[in-house]
């Protein structure tokens, strides 16, 4: 009985999640294709987004003050993009990824100077302002720590901020002891005709110690 009602609340909350503003600061928390506002001092500000996160790593942002306004916008880098998948040390990559998040003013490089997961571009802002950033979404491997006796040996999939899961059907009903071995490669491929188009993961892996068979 909990569930619809929290559904409700959650689509109703959720551009509070994507934009926040604190005082002349605006920070851009998530991405998504859409538009938002916010109010920095007597100023209107939209955001419009044009993106196909989380499938793919590219963001487009257009930036509109409904006047000339000095603001410091903050582009949140992800911390999956900074090879740490949570802020501590209970999970890991297996290998670290040497490709980096890349950002863009008006068609220009920016350092990326990470603070608190965000870089912050403080400026007076035009309309028509634009940001391009890009996240690198290589397939990874996510380990445990040691400790965590239950996850010795398993690995989690991860592609940019989806952590992906067998399903029964896509792999002929066999899903339970699964050995994915450490060298297997993995491919990303998008599936225009599945859920409006989403990113599936495929590799050869063991079905299982006693079978023998690949899926």
């Amino acid at each position: 009985a909990c569930c619809p009602g929290n559904i409700a609340r959650f689509i109703a909350s959720v551009p509070g999640y994507v934009y926040a503003g604190k005082g002349r600061d605006v920070y851009v928390n998530l991405y998504a294709a859409g538009k938002g506002e916010l109010k920095v001092s007597d100023n209107t500000v939209t955001i419009t987004q044009k993106t196909r996160y989380p499938w793919e790593g590219d963001v487009a942002m257009t930036v509109d003050p409904s006047s000339e306004c000095k603001f410091a916008l903050k582009v949140r880098i992800p911390g999956w993009a900074q090879n740490t998948p949570v802020p501590s040390d209970l999970y890991k990559y297996m290998n670290e990824s040497s490709e980096k998040p890349t950002l863009k003013l008006n068609g220009k490089p920016v350092a990326l100077a990470v603070d608190k997961g965000y870089v912050t571009l403080d400026r007076t802002w035009k309309k028509g302002d634009t940001i391009e950033l890009n996240l690198p979404m290589p397939i990874r491997r996510v380990t445990a720590n040691e400790e965590v006796e239950a996850d010795r040996g398993r690995v989690a999939v991860e592609r940019g901020p989806m952590v992906f899961c067998a399903e029964w059907p896509d792999n002929n009903g066999k899903t339970h002891g699964l050995i994915l071995p450490d060298d297997t490669r993995l491919t990303s491929i998008l599936v225009k005709d599945m859920l409006g188009g989403i990113v599936v993961i495929k590799g050869c892996a063991n079905a299982g110690m006693s079978s023998g068979e690949d899926t």
